[in-house]
């Protein structure tokens, strides 16, 4: 029987496309405050049928508070992801990791208190649901 694809390397793979995308990784290196703005990307669990299965994965976008000069803040970084994403009608995308069915975002993206002053971090979750391969 065919399986599923990654959803998370399927996300980490569309968004690695996004023209002017920072660094795009799954595991937040050991260094990653020497290196914003980046994008993390990570499992969120999910529900699997036989036919289908749509899992949360979580897109945390970290940058420089307040922005460097002429770089984006984490807030317009993680609203551009989520156009890339959910760019409107149709919410499919193919990447070597597989096919995405279809992608919602719930939440969208929202700014989450951090413990270091001068970092930002916005988080969202989409929903992506693909079917076996």
């Amino acid at each position: 029987m065919s399986e599923f694809p990654d959803s998370v390397e399927m996300v980490t793979q569309r968004i690695g496309m996004m023209p002017g995308v920072p660094l795009v990784v799954n595991v937040l290196p050991v260094d990653f405050l020497k290196r914003l703005p980046l994008i993390h990307v990570t499992p969120g669990g999910g529900v699997e049928t036989m036919l289908e299965r749509t899992e949360r994965v979580n897109v945390d976008v970290y940058s420089p508070y307040p922005p460097l000069s002429g770089e984006e803040s984490a807030e317009t970084l993680a609203m551009r992801v989520h156009s890339w994403l959910v760019p409107g009608v149709s919410t499919w995308f193919d990447v070597p990791a597989g096919l995405a069915d279809e992608v919602v975002c719930d939440p969208t993206p929202t700014t989450v208190p951090y413990q270091i002053d001068d970092v930002a971090l916005v988080s969202a979750a989409f929903h992506v649901t693909s079917r076996r391969q």
